[in-house]
């Protein structure tokens, strides 16, 4: 092995969620020590990606498909929020042998549980409202409900309409990647494949879909750990000081990765407001 290879940084690559795009990671990208490489690319349908062609066709393995054709590194630290959980799941499949990690913040495998799981049910009566709201052209106001339906926390509402007002986009993708995370393929048996090691972050004021799938996740991956913030299923974009040194030190205690490691899927509750690292703040800019 040359000494430029072992010199080279080691990729990390970030998977944003529904309504957001790659500025979301920016924070993320300038913390990580200077032996990571950020790559956080869009999801078609938001930053500079283009909307699906086809959205009656679109699914999980289509936005998989896209996200592989623009090149994948050889190996890479995996992190997903939301939708983008999702992806990562999806792609950790394809690739397991690729993958040195994986830290997913409430991944969206709906199609993981019953179709009649309280949590989907909810969360279909939700869907529905919003699909109205965006039919009648009134996208700010679907946006807002995405926010404060997701966003279960005491600043919820006072910060809908600032952040909603940055989703207003002529095309919300949401139902689409809401049906994608419904409809998908992979059974619990593939995902306990996965025996990279994998840290699953919840919090406790996310509505009852996030925390049933990531409970379902914990009981299914061989290898995994569990962590708790608080700030809501959009902690990552609006309380990164909370959620980006857990997913460094994940990537940083997973770089030597060792044949024996097992962990127990264990809940320790994070509390890092005295790690320095960057104040906690709305990232408005996030979903632009």
């Amino acid at each position: 092995m040359s000494d430029s290879t072992l010199n080279k940084p080691t990729a990390v690559l970030c998977i944003h969620g529904s309504l957001s795009s790659s500025r979301q990671w920016a924070m993320l990208s300038q913390q990580l020590p200077a032996s990571y490489n950020a790559i956080t690319p869009d999801l078609t349908g938001y930053g500079q990606s283009e909307f699906p062609a086809n959205p009656k066709q679109y699914d999980l393995d289509f936005e998989l498909d896209q996200l592989i054709a623009n090149g994948l590194p050889e190996k890479f630290h995996l992190i997903g929020h939301s939708f983008g959980g999702a992806v990562a799941i999806g792609l950790a499949l394809r690739y397991p042998q690729r993958v040195l990690s994986m830290s997913l913040f409430e991944p969206m495998a709906i199609w993981l549980l019953d179709e009649q799981h309280p949590g989907r049910v909810d969360s279909r009566t939700m869907m529905d409202l919003m699909a109205k709201r965006i039919a009648e052209g009134n996208t700010l106001n679907a946006a807002e409900m995405f926010i404060q339906y997701w966003n279960h926390c005491p600043t919820s509402k006072a910060l809908a309409p600032s952040l909603a007002r940055t989703l207003d986009v002529p095309q919300v993708k949401y139902p689409l990647d809401n049906r994608a995370a419904c409809t998908h393929h992979a059974t619990l048996n593939d995902l306990r494949q996965l025996t990279m090691p994998i840290q699953l972050i919840g919090t406790p004021e996310s509505p009852l879909l996030a925390s049933a799938i990531i409970e379902l996740l914990a009981d299914t991956f061989s290898n995994c750990s569990k962590a708790q913030v608080t700030g809501g299923h959009l902690a990552p974009v609006t309380r990164p000081g909370l959620v980006n040194p857990l997913l460094i030190d994940f990537i940083e205690q997973n770089s030597v990765i060792k044949k024996d490691q097992q962990l127990d899927c264990q809940s320790p509750q994070a509390d890092r407001n005295d790690r320095g690292r960057v104040q906690d703040q709305p990232d408005l800019l996030a979903f632009a």
